[in-house]
């Protein structure tokens, strides 16, 4: 099997995809010599090769671009280790005869594009929410950290983290970013670009923002978008929408906005995303709130209940120590009176050992 740095891939590629001959393929790995354990992922890319310039080397435009590819890793594994929980991490990189490579974590629960083909559309407007907002924070830290957002964005790029569980509860890692992305190195036009690798800071976050409008029509209408030719501008009502219940038009006037090709950066922008969508605090902690609450509660209710038991089982005691008492003591007056002395003071005894030291039992 294949091995890139420490980790040796298992089994065959699980994934390759051949954008305009740039091939990209993905193995599941493990670290070498590791027979079981945890799984990691590695993806290798492989760019077009082309006839050179007159002059120039004949892999010099295929390294070039596999080194695009790995300082799009390198500005995404910075980025994470500024602190976003919403990128992958990146836990090795190089460059090999295959091609340039990266090893990340193992997603078993894949992208959300594959969630939104075996899943269909959402069904509340928390869960778009919660998907933007981590997609939008994503966007954000690259953005912070080297000076531009993603430039690749996709469903297809945004991992489901963790175990099963509702979508509007699931962490998202946002992966691939430009230059990391194979199509994208082809796409670009030249009055983009500075120079290799580099980008118009408002080009690429245009680009997101419209990406993030696409999402937002793959959430809700339950389908997967190709290109612009998937649908047509703007966005109008319909039931779909209408499963978001009071948020549904808003959410479409926002996905209009996104999608409008004259969009301002200075009407909607990342920033402007990222504090509309922000979660609100109490809501973010309201389970830990309520469990709190609720173990206060039981613990209140419990001690309620267990302070009764105390009691019940004080005045039950009391009661049969009465009734031990009246026992003795009787038998105590029966044996005084027919004479029986030694009877007497026994059972005189044993009410006092009962109850206290009554005088009055001795007299």
């Amino acid at each position: 099997m294949p091995t890139f740095g420490d980790y040796e891939t298992v089994g065959e590629p699980v994934a390759t995809r051949d954008e305009r001959g740039h091939v990209s393929t993905v193995w599941q790995a493990r670290k070498s010599g590791a027979s079981g354990g945890r799984l990691y992922v590695i993806k290798c890319y492989a760019p077009h090769r082309r006839k050179p310039k007159e002059g120039q080397p004949e892999d010099a435009l295929d390294k070039d671009r596999g080194l695009e590819f790995l300082e799009g890793i390198k500005q995404l594994k910075k980025a994470r280790s500024e602190g976003s929980r919403y990128l992958p991490p990146i836990h090795a990189f190089g460059i090999a005869d295959t091609g340039a490579w990266y090893v990340t974590d193992f997603y078993p629960r894949n992208t959300l594009k594959a969630w939104i083909a075996r899943r269909g559309g959402v069904d509340s407007a928390a869960a778009v929410r919660h998907v933007i907002y981590s997609i939008v924070t994503g966007c954000l830290a690259l953005k912070r950290s080297r000076g531009y957002s993603h430039g690749n964005l996709k469903s297809g790029n945004v991992f489901l983290v963790g175990k099963p569980r509702p979508l509007r509860h699931t962490p998202l890692h946002l992966a691939d970013p430009y230059p990391a992305a194979p199509l994208q190195l082809s796409r670009l036009e030249g009055d983009d670009r500075h120079e290799p690798g580099e980008l118009h800071d408002k080009v690429i976050e245009a680009r997101d923002l419209r990406a993030l409008g696409e999402l937002i029509l793959e959430l809700v209408e339950g389908r997967l978008i190709q290109s612009g030719d998937d649908y047509e501008y703007p966005i109008v009502p319909s039931l779909m929408w209408g499963r978001l219940g009071k948020d549904g038009t808003n959410w479409r006037l926002l996905c209009n906005r996104l999608l409008d090709p004259e969009l301002s950066l200075d009407e909607v922008n990342l920033e402007s995303l990222a504090k509309e969508f922000r979660p609100n605090p109490v809501m973010v902690n309201l389970p830990m709130i309520l469990t709190g609450l609720g173990g206060f509660c039981l613990l209140a209710v419990g001690g309620f209940y267990e302070t009764k038991l105390i009691l019940k089982g004080s005045a039950e005691r009391k009661i049969e120590r009465d009734r031990q008492f009246g026992v003795a003591t009787n038998a105590a007056w029966a044996a005084y009176r027919a004479g029986n002395l030694t009877n007497a003071i026994a059972e005189a005894d044993k009410a006092l050992a009962i109850h206290g030291n009554d005088a009055g039992i001795r007299k």
